[in-house]
C-alpha cells in the first residue's frame, strides 16, 4: 500500500514531505542536533559490566576515578553513559577524554 501523501495534499505540490515543509525537522538538519537517543552511541558508552561483573569493578574505579563516590558508581550497575554523566560532573574532562578513560577503563588499561 502506498503511504505518499497525495501532491495536492502538500505544500509546494511535493509527494512526499521534505525538509523544506517540514519546518522542524529542517531546523534540526541545520543545527546539526539529529535525535541523538536513536542513534548508536560510541562502543566505550554503551557497554560494560553489569550487575556482579560491574559491582566486581567499583574498586578499580575508585582508584581509576578517585573524586567518585562508591556509592554513585554502584548506583549506575555498569551503565557507561550514566558513567560518562558522573565524569563530565566531578572532573572537567571534555567529551572526547570522557570517551578515552571510559575506553581504558574497559580495556582494562585504567
Amino acid at each position: 500500500m502506498d503511504e505518499r501523501i497525495p501532491a495536492a495534499a502538500m505544500p509546494g505540490g511535493k509527494e512526499t514531505p521534505d525538509e523544506a515543509t517540514v519546518p522542524e525537522a529542517a531546523s534540526h538538519a541545520a543545527r546539526g542536533d539529529d535525535d541523538l537517543m536513536s542513534q548508536p552511541q560510541p562502543p566505550a558508552l554503551s557497554q560494560g559490566p553489569r550487575g556482579n561483573g560491574w559491582k566486581s569493578q567499583i574498586g578499580r574505579a575508585r582508584r581509576t576515578w578517585s573524586k567518585l563516590a562508591g556509592a554513585d558508581l554502584a548506583r549506575i550497575d555498569g551503565d557507561m553513559a550514566r558513567l560518562a554523566g558522573l565524569l563530565r560532573s566531578h572532573y572537567d574532562f571534555s567529551d572526547a577524554e570522557i570517551d578515552r578513560q571510559i575506553a581504558g577503563f574497559l580495556d582494562g588499561e585504567a
